[in-house]
């Protein structure tokens, strides 16, 4: 059975309508084994595709479709690249950061790529060179042979896009094989419309007409007997190379419960356990009005559930964040949720209540039955909230320092908004959409639908209102744009 590995999510933004948990649980319906993700140029989705196949039986494949420089063309290139060990997922992820920091990516910064599968996809340089410079067609091919490896290096063929005599003879007298693949950026026939509408708004413009939207270039999940008929029929050689890729690249486990915790730099090479029961009987004579055994027995038993919990550098870490925006005069807050029972947390000054004072449990905060991340909210001014993240970077390392991203979704009202505006609505009519929807939380356009007589009305209006709602509906929930997440930041070892 062929496996289905260039697979495009939403994750492309604005270039697929595939939502992961869906094409998970549809790809085993239709009788999929292996599943491959494939997105362009990022692998922010890499992580809950892969839960998502393991939870429902499925064999993932790690893939990244990267456009790469060459300095003797001026377009970017093409070529999907698979994993076939974690050493590969990491090479993918070197590549895919390079591309999204620097805007471009050059193959020959890397010495090898043997741990990654390669596939020339049929708009390649190859393809583009063999029809002007022979020469130069077979210097690139062999270049990109000796970056992955010959035998890591095949040429894709596809149902929708067919080879010319040229390329086929070029890559057989190369001892180039064929490899199979099918892309998808669809789930179901239906949302090619919405990939057209996607063009629209990645490129700012509008629809000239209805029929536009089916020349959308979407392309749908086939039952996976129907493709792997076509290519035992047509292309015997690609598919099995396919099925032996994905086997291989499937033997590798993404190692998701590794223990990544940062270590605070303790002086005099002291353990940090040692340094953190220092430190907070110390601070507790200057916490503490009256220190009554209460609050050392509290404050003992505290630290030996943070030491065999393993979180001893964690609260050394939080304390040096907050130790530093209290000597530079920066505003904190007093602490919210279930870290204001730990009094470790009271004596550091990362939280200002007192927890024996206002008999507050430690174990609603940490508690060794139930092995959970300590959760401590600090709250930071935005204005100086650069100064700690340069603090933190220059303390752990640019390295081990990232923000996170977030993404903008499409909700119901904005969704409105965007499909209209490429129909070519006027602003006034698109506002008479979104008033359309109730002010509800969250709500979504199904919902809104059964809920709103005027929106029922304006989707009953007419043939163009029909089309706008149906693909409004498609792309509801889809991610819009990535941005910075204001205060969410990753510190790793």
């Amino acid at each position: 059975m062929l496996p289905q590995l260039y697979t495009v999510t939403a994750y492309s933004l604005l270039q697929s309508t595939v939502d992961i948990s869906r094409l998970v649980q549809v790809a085993k319906k239709r009788g999929y084994h292996t599943l491959g993700l494939c997105d362009r140029n990022v692998l922010v989705g890499a992580v809950s595709f892969y839960t998502a196949c393991q939870d429902a039986g499925l064999q993932a494949v790690i893939g990244l479709h990267l456009d790469y420089h060459s300095s003797i063309q001026a377009e970017e290139n093409e070529i999907l690249l698979f994993a076939k060990n974690i050493t590969g997922y990491h090479q993918l992820i070197a590549l895919s950061s390079q591309k999204e920091i620097n805007g471009q990516v050059n193959l020959s910064d890397f010495d090898s790529l043997a741990n990654l599968y390669a596939v020339l996809p049929p708009r390649n340089e190859i393809n583009y060179y063999l029809e002007r410079d022979l020469d130069k067609a077979t210097e690139r091919l062999h270049f990109l042979q000796s970056i992955f490896s010959k035998e890591q290096l095949f040429y894709g063929v596809t149902p929708r896009l067919q080879l010319s005599q040229a390329e086929a003879t070029f890559y057989q007298d190369q001892n180039v094989e064929p490899f199979a693949i099918n892309e998808v950026n669809t789930i179901d026939p239906g949302e090619k419309t919405a990939i057209a509408v996607m063009d629209h708004l990645k490129n700012g413009t509008q629809m000239e007409n209805l029929a536009e939207l089916e020349q959308g270039s979407g392309e749908y999940l086939l039952p996976a007997d129907q493709i792997t008929h076509y290519f035992q029929e047509n292309q015997k050689k690609a598919l099995e190379n396919a099925i032996a890729v994905a086997t291989e690249c499937t033997q590798f486990e993404m190692p998701l419960h590794q223990k990544l915790l940062p270590h605070y730099p303790v002086p005099n090479n002291l353990e940090a356990s040692t340094f953190l029961r220092d430190l907070c009987h110390t601070q507790l004579k200057q916490r503490v009005k009256e220190v009554t055994a209460t609050y050392i027995q509290r404050l003992d038993y505290e630290l030996g559930i943070i030491h065999q919990m393993g979180f001893d550098d964690y609260f050394l870490i939080v304390w040096d964040v907050m130790d530093f925006a209290h000597r530079n005069k920066i505003v904190t807050g007093a602490g919210r949720g279930s870290a204001a029972g730990s009094l470790v947390a009271f004596v550091l000054a990362i939280t200002d209540v007192d927890p024996i004072a206002y008999d507050l449990l430690f174990e609603r905060f940490l508690n060794p039955e139930r092995y959970t991340m300590p959760d401590i909210d600090l709250d930071i001014p935005d204005n100086r909230r650069d100064e700690v993240l340069h603090y933190v970077k220059e303390k752990y390392g640019t390295y081990q320092v990232a923000q996170i991203a977030t993404f903008g979704t499409m909700a119901a009202k904005m969704v409105l908004r965007d499909v209209a505006r490429v129909f070519g609505l006027s602003q006034s009519e698109a506002n008479r959409w979104s008033k359309a929807v109730p002010g509800t939380l969250k709500i979504t356009l199904k919902k809104a639908y059964e809920e709103s007589a005027s929106l029922r009305d304006l989707v009953a209006l007419n043939e163009r209102n029909r089309q706008l709602f149906s693909v409004a509906l498609i792309l509801e929930g889809l991610p819009r744009h990535v941005s910075t997440h204001a205060a969410g930041v990753v510190i790793s070892d």
